[in-house]
């Protein structure tokens, strides 16, 4: 036989073999994702529903407490929007995994989501969608390919590993929409209607209008220290970097509201002089609620570093530390 056609014959041998091992491979894999793809639809059956709410409570409104009514009355503040995604959900679907396909599909079947605020952070957020299970569990995998970072789905709960930080993602349905319930366990057992029994949270979602672009509301008590005066929580309502944010804190009586706008002007002072920025407030009582506009031009156009130091000094005075 010719010498060369020996080794035109292994060559071509050994080809032949890549080709077989090469195709079993994928194989294997085609049959791994196939199986992957039969456990996530029945893990897609099992997941919890959300429990209805009994009772809308008068003056709350349908739509928030319909989507929150189970939070535990630990809950301290709730954040949304009114027709714009959470800036949360805006910066995961900007990010460069995003662009795979499961992650778009996740994006345009989005339709709202909420910040939950504790007495320590961090938030939790819960986000609501039309949305596939399958869709999810590609999204977390392309998050984790991109980041280099890890994503476990399991029954109900999405893990999300990062620089050695775990997140879960607790999933549900609602009807024909997915819930998304990203929490570190201070949400504990779902069930309905806990949310009533914060009287305070309560009280501020009667008066609170969640059909402004960016709102928060807080039980918190933010007045003591600066105004000298205690209040029974607060609602913002946030704009544009070059419009004014409205402030509206509520106290338990008129005379208090009073002395606290008379406390106003110097605690803005107080605030100008430790916080090195100009503000421009404006202030009125409506009843027993201070509603106070507040020009944040000159805070938001600083650098983030200096945003963060500013935000650092401020949760001191806010504290009585500064």
């Amino acid at each position: 036989m010719n010498r060369t056609i020996v080794p035109a014959i292994a060559v071509i041998a050994l080809l032949a073999s890549c080709t077989k091992t090469e195709s079993r491979l994928e194989q294997l894999s085609r049959e791994a994702e196939e199986k992957e793809a039969v456990e996530v639809a029945a893990m897609a059956k099992r997941l919890p529903t959300l429990p209805e709410t009994s009772e809308l409570p008068v003056g709350v409104p349908a739509g928030v407490w319909e989507d929150l009514h189970w939070l535990p009355p630990t809950v301290v503040g709730i954040n949304g929007t009114a027709d714009q995604m959470p800036f949360v959900a805006q910066w995961v679907f900007s990010q460069a995994f995003a662009e795979h396909e499961s992650c778009r599909a996740l994006e345009r079947g989005f339709e709202g989501g909420y910040g939950i605020e504790w007495e320590q952070q961090p938030q939790s957020f819960v986000f609501f969608g039309r949305a596939e299970l399958a869709d999810v569990d590609a999204c977390a995998q392309a998050f984790a390919r991109d980041l280099g970072g890890a994503a476990r789905l399991e029954t109900g709960v999405l893990t999300l590993g990062l620089q050695g930080r775990e997140t879960q993602v607790q999933l549900g349905r609602r009807g024909e929409q997915l819930i998304a319930i990203v929490d570190d366990g201070r949400i504990g057992t779902i069930a309905g209607d806990r949310l009533g029994d914060n009287a305070n949270l309560l009280s501020l979602l009667r008066t609170v209008d969640t059909s402004r672009a960016i709102w928060s509301m807080s039980a918190r008590d933010v007045t003591s220290v600066p105004l000298g005066v205690p209040s029974l929580g607060f609602i913002v309502y946030a704009a544009a970097a070059a419009e004014p944010w409205e402030f509206r804190f509520t106290f338990g009586s008129e005379t208090d509201a009073e002395a606290a706008l008379q406390a106003t002007d110097p605690a803005v002072q107080k605030a100008e002089t430790n916080l090195g920025v100009s503000l421009e407030v404006s202030a009125e009582l409506e009843g027993s609620t201070l509603v106070a506009s507040v020009d944040l031009m000159n805070v938001f156009s600083r650098p983030p570093e200096e945003l963060e130091a500013l935000q650092q000094k401020l949760d001191a005075m806010l504290a009585g530390r500064g």
